[in-house]
C-alpha cells in the first residue's frame, strides 16, 4: 500500500512539474513571436494567427504580398542545429514564392492547393488536387498532429511546416485546429488570388 502511494505521489509531482514547464515554454514562444513581429516594424499585419499552444505564428500583409511565418522547433531540430536555446524558426516570404499548400493530418495528406509562383497563374484559388473536408468527422483514433505545409520556390529551403495541433489535446481541440488550418489555407488562397 505504501509503495502504491509513493508511486502515485511521484507521478502526480511529475505531472505538475511537466505542466509548469509547458506553460513556461508557451510563454517563451509567445514572447519570441512578439519580438519577431516588433523587429519587422515595416510589416503591416492584416491578419494574424498565433497558436494558443505556441506552435506557430502566421502574419499576413496583403498590400506588400508577404507572409511572416514562425514555428516552434522540435527538440530534435534544436539538437541538430547545435543550439538548444533557439526555440523558433521563422521566414519572411512573398506570395509568389508559394508553390502549393498542403494540410497534413497524422502524416496523411488531406488537402492540397496549387500555388502560382513561377508555376502558372491564378494562385491557390480554384481548388486543388486532393481537396476534401475533414472537420467534424467521426474519429476512430486519436489525432496526433495537424499541420499546414507550404512548398516554396526555394531550393535551399523548399518547405515550411507549421503545426496547428500536436497530440495531448482533446479531440474537440484537434477538430478546432483542423478548422483553423483549413481557414488559413483558404485565406492564403484568397490572398494569393489578389
Amino acid at each position: 500500500m505504501t509503495l502504491v502511494l509513493i508511486v502515485f505521489v511521484a507521478v502526480f509531482v511529475y505531472l505538475i512539474i511537466k505542466s509548469i514547464s509547458n506553460k513556461n515554454q508557451k510563454k517563451k514562444l509567445h514572447a519570441l513571436y512578439q519580438q519577431l513581429l516588433t523587429q519587422n516594424s515595416t510589416f503591416k499585419i492584416d491578419k494574424l494567427y498565433n497558436a494558443a499552444a505556441g506552435l506557430c505564428l502566421i502574419a499576413l500583409n496583403i498590400n506588400d504580398k508577404k507572409l511572416l511565418l514562425a514555428r516552434a522547433l522540435t527538440p530534435k531540430e534544436m539538437k541538430k542545429n547545435g543550439d538548444k536555446t533557439k526555440l523558433i524558426a521563422s521566414k519572411l516570404i512573398s506570395f509568389d514564392e508559394i508553390v502549393k499548400s498542403e494540410i497534413i493530418v497524422d502524416d496523411q495528406l488531406v488537402s492540397t492547393k496549387v500555388g502560382y509562383g513561377s508555376y502558372g497563374s491564378g494562385g491557390l484559388l480554384g481548388g486543388g488536387l486532393h481537396e476534401r473536408s475533414f472537420a467534424r468527422t467521426n474519429y476512430k483514433k486519436v489525432v496526433e498532429s495537424v499541420k499546414l505545409k507550404l512548398l516554396l520556390n526555394d531550393m535551399a529551403n523548399p518547405s515550411f511546416e507549421m503545426f496547428f495541433y500536436k497530440k495531448g489535446w482533446s479531440t474537440d481541440k484537434a477538430i478546432n485546429a483542423q478548422e483553423e488550418c483549413q481557414e488559413w489555407q483558404d485565406t492564403l488562397s484568397v490572398a494569393l488570388a489578389k
